[in-house]
């Protein structure tokens, strides 16, 4: 083992080295872990005023409490100066908060060194696997991410990454390359499963944008789409997206694998468009799609916008047999008089709140009060984000219909949703091919 010489603790290359063989058992078992990227606060003023035998005393007693804190299976290590890592595999997220607060807790008692009494405090940021990314090296950048997010707000001890934060890249450099992406064939679509939980069968698939940049790898929707919107390549970007993910139900049509229902996203810009709604038809027919297995899913901005145009094109897609779901709803604080003079077919609670569920009693208040306003409606109710059996049987305690989420699948290609390998959601549910095949 690489043992950091001043605190005992495994070095950062020791604990990179170890989390790969950790990530690799939780993907093998199914399983969810956290990474922790701990700073000290105002390190460098203890350093800089007291001197370094103490900001060393600092570093080993902060060594040793974390050390102290955590489970025998738990792993912390030293990064480098006054950063510290920290593993916690078979972890929900509600335990992660937790564990965080303790540690926060834990680190901050008072301190006497050499006379002094100093009060320690620091920032942690938080990963999650599989929820926020796949791999050990991901994980911990992601981590530091969020870290630097909750040293910037400045009001946040600790932070969860998020995807808002994957694209730290300037826009000038994307754009460049945004203009041509589509020509060169650098977009793809990855496809997540939607189960129902009364049966436990995958109703549908997601369809969900990628970027393969050529210098940047895998970029996220996060990343581009504002962008998109900003320099006017939307339209064209989500009319490909909606092309391609036509064509895919086509290709899984040849292969007699019936999935039931492709939700595809589209934008408040293409809603503008006078003759969307025909286009997209066209696509369809030219595919032999029946519009009756494609829902397309627009953002709440478009009930707080209360846009006429869009509106009207809302309902020209319903006319000619398109499903309509609200995506991210609860997050638009819009009327609920606008879902009366919508053809919606379906509200998709919105991950923020999925995530808090058991945690926070105000998530799990909107989550029922959306399920039970679709229940009221007559329209069917999906939950997006799902990563842990909490959430899920909250969900299905409460109505929910359908969910979705890395606790069944992360996204991937058309191959995995062929492969069907998805895990049962919960030990009541067992999820079955639509096909006949076997999961």
């Amino acid at each position: 083992m690489d043992i950091d010489s001043l605190t005992g603790l495994p070095n950062r290359r020791f604990f990179l080295e170890h989390l790969e063989h950790v990530v690799a058992d939780a993907r093998a078992q199914r399983f969810d872990l956290g990474v922790l990227a701990v700073d000290i606060d105002r390190f460098r003023k203890v350093n800089g005023s007291l001197g370094h035998r103490v900001g060393d005393k600092v570093l080993e007693t902060v060594a040793s409490r974390l050390q102290q804190s955590l489970r025998d299976h738990d792993v912390a290590a030293r990064s480098a100066g006054d950063e510290f890592l920290v593993l916690l595999p078979v972890i929900a997220w509600s335990d992660v908060e937790m564990v965080v607060r303790k540690l926060l807790a834990v680190i901050a008692e008072p301190l006497e060194i050499d006379g002094y009494v100093l009060n320690i405090t620091a920032t942690i940021g938080v990963s999650v696997f599989p929820g926020d990314a796949l791999d050990g090296e991901s994980l911990v950048q992601h981590a530091a991410t969020a870290l630097h997010r909750a040293k910037r707000d400045g009001n946040h001890r600790f932070a969860r990454y998020r995807a808002a934060d994957a694209c730290p890249i300037a826009s000038p450099f994307l754009e460049s390359g945004l203009r041509r992406a589509v020509d060169r064939g650098e977009f793809v679509l990855h496809y997540q499963p939607i189960v129902r939980l009364d049966s436990g069968r995958l109703s549908g698939v997601e369809a969900l944008i990628r970027w393969e940049h050529p210098q940047l790898g895998t970029l996220l929707p996060a990343c581009f789409l504002g962008l998109a919107e900003e320099t006017g390549n939307i339209v064209a970007l989500s009319t490909w997206a909606v092309r391609e993910a036509f064509a895919q139900i086509a290709r899984w049509n040849e292969q007699n694998l019936a999935i039931a229902r492709l939700a595809v996203n589209i934008s408040a810009h293409q809603l503008r468009e006078p003759d969307f709604a025909r286009t997209i038809a066209r696509i369809a027919e030219e595919e032999r799609i029946d519009p009756g297995r494609i829902e397309l899913e627009v953002t709440e901005s478009v009930l707080v916008a209360d846009d006429r145009r869009s509106i009207e094109t809302l309902h020209d897609l319903k006319t000619r047999g398109f499903r309509i779901a609200i995506d991210d709803f609860g997050t638009g604080y819009s009327s609920l008089s606008y879902l009366q003079r919508l053809p919606v077919d379906r509200l998709k609670i919105d991950r923020a709140f999925v995530r808090d569920l058991g945690s926070s009693e105000q998530s799990g208040a909107i989550a029922e009060l959306i399920i039970s306003v679709a229940r009221r409606l007559g329209l069917c109710v999906t939950a997006e984000g799902v990563e842990t059996a909490e959430q899920l049987e909250f969900l299905h305690a409460h109505g929910c219909d359908e969910i979705q989420g890395y606790y069944l699948g992360e996204p991937g290609p058309p191959t995995m949703i062929e492969r069907a390998v998805i895990r049962p959601p919960a030990p009541h549910l067992q999820l079955e091919r639509t096909d006949g095949g076997s999961p």
